[in-house]
């Protein structure tokens, strides 16, 4: 955050701030960092009907200086982070150890050698972006030719649903699934696509095979 708050003067408006070489990406930085700091030692802030903060506490209080931030990144935040009511909006994001892969199980598959290909569908499959939060639906299916085991069906749904609240970006998800589905039941072949909902006017589809046959 040097790089802006270096040659502004210490009350300096935003906009000399800015002007003086702080970048978007400067910025950027300097409201997360504040926004995080100003949540851990005060809670979230109230906004006035107005969309006008209500200030936790002046701007020099000890500890936030003691988080590393200085008053220039104060000032940012303030003046650009802390006007968006939206800006400390967070939701609750889990990381993939909330992925519950115990709950799998597996059956017997009494046709094992048989030409026999298995899809799973659901229109329900839905993780976070690990950034924002907000949630990326999509359809999930899984294609396999199975071995000796087949994957039983309750245990996947549950297994599924432990996404929903999972961080995850939407081409890892698909290699996450194969990845525990091939350790369970060691198809002969397997598929993982999910084709996701809009998202910024972009469709995304995203494909892991096993075994990997690419060049």
């Amino acid at each position: 955050m040097q790089d802006g708050c270096r040659e502004a003067q210490p009350n300096a408006p935003l906009s000399r701030i800015v002007s003086s070489g702080s970048s978007a990406d400067t910025v950027r930085r300097a409201s997360l960092l504040v926004a995080e700091v100003v949540r851990g030692v005060f809670g979230p802030i109230q906004h006035a009907q107005a969309g006008t903060p209500v200030l936790p506490g002046r701007m020099e209080d000890s500890r936030l200086r003691g988080n590393k931030v200085d008053t220039c990144h104060l000032k940012i935040y303030y003046e650009v982070v802390a006007k968006d009511k939206y800006a400390d909006k967070r939701f609750d994001i889990e990381t993939e150890d909330a992925i519950d892969v115990a709950v799998l199980e597996a059956i017997p598959f009494d046709y094992s050698g048989s030409p026999t290909e298995v899809e799973y569908t659901t229109d329900e499959f839905t993780c976070v972006c690990p950034w924002s939060g907000l949630p990326d639906f999509g359809t999930l299916t899984i294609r396999y030719v199975p071995g000796k085991k087949l994957v039983e069906l309750k245990s996947l749904k549950y297994y599924l649903l432990s996404f929903r609240n999972v961080g995850i970006i939407q081409e890892h998800a698909v290699n996450r699934i194969l990845k525990d589905l091939v350790k369970l039941i060691k198809p002969v072949s397997m598929t993982v696509e999910a084709e996701y909902k809009e998202r910024g006017g972009i469709w995304t589809k995203a494909r892991a095979r096993y075994p990997d046959l690419t060049p």
